[in-house]
């Protein structure tokens, strides 16, 4: 069920940094800890939660807007291959994300395009996903087959 396991002392933390094309810099990290984060029977376990944030190249101002840049698919290939990454080296049953659907008063890209990228590659990374839809956000869920 993962590296990380109930008798663990302590959470984990991975952290990677990498540049986009304009220059900005973005943030990924991933908290690993022993749990059951949706609450759902029998799936209490090794949980990863992800999180990634631009920080834009002029002020360093955070963001999680994917628009204007062109480099998303860039960015979101490269965010692919640190996930792909980590679950090879500690196999968790679940990895947990979400995307806001508005930032400010702008609508961002994040949920559409984590959704395409959960339809095409969870099943072959060994997860099945769940998600949960409210107004502003979409979470999903991965969990090992």
């Amino acid at each position: 069920k993962g590296s990380i396991t109930p008798d663990s002392k302590k959470n984990a933390m991975e952290e990677y940094t990498f540049k986009t094309s304009d220059g900005g810099t973005i943030e990924f990290t991933a908290n690993h800890f022993w749990g059951n984060p949706w609450g759902i029977p029998n799936y209490t376990g090794h949980t990863v939660a992800i999180e990634f944030v631009k920080r834009d190249a002029q002020y360093g101002h955070p963001t999680y807007d994917m628009t204007g840049e062109g480099d998303a698919m860039r960015i979101m290939a490269t965010v692919l291959d640190i996930i792909k990454s980590i679950i090879k080296k500690h196999k968790p049953m679940t990895i947990t994300f979400m995307a806001d659907k508005i930032e400010g008063s702008k609508k961002t890209g994040r949920a559409g395009a984590y959704g395409a990228i959960v339809k095409r590659f969870a099943g072959k990374m060994g997860y099945k996903s769940d998600t949960e839809n409210s107004v502003d956000r979409t979470e999903w869920m991965l969990i090992k087959k």
